[in-house]
C-alpha cells in the first residue's frame, strides 16, 4: 500500500512497472476508489500504469474539505509530480474525469491524451438539476434514501451481483461528508472553460445515458471522440472491462501514444 504526502494530504495509490513515457494514470469517480480499474492496471502491461484513491475515499485520507474539481486536480498534480508521470495519457471516471479534465486543462503540456468514462463534464441541463437536488439532499435526514435510491440505478446490473454489492459497499463506506462534498463539487464544475483549454486527443465513452452535452463538448473540442459500452451500467470499466480496454487500445493506437 503504497503511500503519498501531497503536502495538504496523504494519498493511497497502486502501481505497475513499465514504461514511464507510455504511461497511464487512473482516476476513479466519487463514492468508489482506485480498484474500480483493476481490469485495466492487469491489461495495460507494458505501460506504467498507476490507480490512487482520491482524498476521502477509499484508503487516503478524509480531509474536512479541498473536494472541489479544481482540487482534486491539483491532488492529481501532485500525485503525478511525485511519481515522475508528466506525459501520459489519464483516464477518469465518473467525477474521476472532471478532476482529469481539469488537470489536463491546467497542464496541458503533461498530458499527452485524455479518456473519460461517463464523466459529468458538460452535463445537460435536467441531468444537471437533479444532480444539484442530489446534493441539497445529501446534507439533509434524507440522506440515506436520496444516495441509496440514486446510487441504486447505477451500481451494476442485477446480473452482476459481486460488483453490484462491491460498488454499494463502496458508496457506504464513503463518508456523507465527503459525499456531499463530491456531489456539490459536481454540480459546480466549469467544465466548459476546462474543455476550451484542452485540445490534444480526447476520447469520451458513455455507458448509455450521456452525462455530458456532446454537441457542446464538440464544439469546444474538435478533436473529440466518442464511443459506447454495451451491457453495463455506469461502472462499465468493471462490468464489461473487454470493452473499454478495447475502447483504450485503439485510442492509444490512433493517436499513437
Amino acid at each position: 500500500m503504497p503511500l503519498l504526502a501531497t503536502g495538504s494530504v496523504r494519498l493511497v495509490y497502486d502501481e505497475r512497472p513499465g514504461d514511464a513515457g507510455g504511461s497511464l494514470v487512473f482516476v476513479h469517480g466519487a463514492m468508489s476508489n482506485r480498484a474500480t480499474f483493476r481490469y485495466q492496471l492487469d491489461h495495460f502491461e507494458g505501460r506504467r500504469r498507476v490507480a490512487f484513491d482520491l482524498r476521502g475515499h477509499g484508503e487516503s485520507e478524509v480531509t474536512d474539505d479541498g473536494y472541489e474539481v479544481t482540487n482534486l486536480a491539483r491532488d492529481l498534480a501532485a500525485v503525478c509530480d511525485q511519481l515522475g508521470l508528466n506525459h501520459g495519457v489519464v483516464v477518469g471516471h465518473s467525477l474521476g474525469g472532471a478532476a482529469a479534465l481539469q488537470y489536463a486543462a491546467d497542464h496541458p503540456d503533461r498530458v499527452s491524451g485524455l479518456v473519460l468514462l461517463d464523466s459529468p463534464v458538460l452535463m445537460p441541463p435536467d441531468f444537471a438539476a437533479g444532480v444539484a437536488q442530489l446534493a441539497q439532499a445529501a446534507r439533509s435526514p434524507m440522506y440515506d434514501e436520496a444516495i441509496n435510491g440514486f446510487m441504486g440505478q447505477f451500481a451494476g446490473s442485477e446480473d452482476r451481483l459481486e460488483i453490484r454489492r462491491q460498488v454499494l459497499s463502496d458508496v457506504a463506506r464513503t463518508p456523507k461528508e465527503v459525499v456531499a462534498a463530491c456531489l456539490e463539487s459536481t454540480a459546480e464544475f466549469d467544465g466548459e472553460s476546462a474543455a476550451a483549454a484542452y485540445q490534444k486527443p480526447l476520447m469520451y465513452v458513455s455507458s448509455g445515458p450521456w452525462f455530458t452535452d456532446v454537441g457542446r463538448f464538440r464544439a469546444l473540442c474538435p478533436q473529440l471522440v466518442t464511443a459506447q459500452s454495451f451491457g453495463s451500467g455506469h461502472y462499465h470499466q468493471l462490468e464489461v472491462p473487454d470493452q473499454i480496454n478495447a475502447f483504450i487500445d485503439r485510442f492509444l493506437e490512433v493517436n499513437s501514444l
